[in-house]
């Protein structure tokens, strides 16, 4: 579970963009140096973060194609699944 210092990147639009520390708002991933929670940005266009498994955290900043549901923060299987 995250703790008050990640309230705020749960609430993260593209008006008020979570940053993480030393980072820019462009960064994907981000784990919580207080509890060790994993986040994704899952739209980069408008800033919006998820807590996701740290397996899906791991496939992301390895650039693995992988479809994640956004709902749960879960890898679904394999990329490719949308074309």
């Amino acid at each position: 579970m995250s703790c008050d210092k990640c309230k705020h990147i749960g609430e993260s639009y593209d008006g008020k963009p979570f940053i993480p520390p030393g980072g820019s708002c462009n960064d994907s991933t981000y784990i919580c140096t207080c509890c060790a929670q994993a986040w994704w940005q899952y739209n980069g266009h408008f800033h919006l973060w998820r807590t996701v498994p740290y397996k899906t955290y791991y496939a992301v900043r390895l650039g693995q194609d992988v479809e994640i549901d956004v709902g749960t923060g879960e890898i679904v299987g394999p990329g490719g699944g949308f074309n």
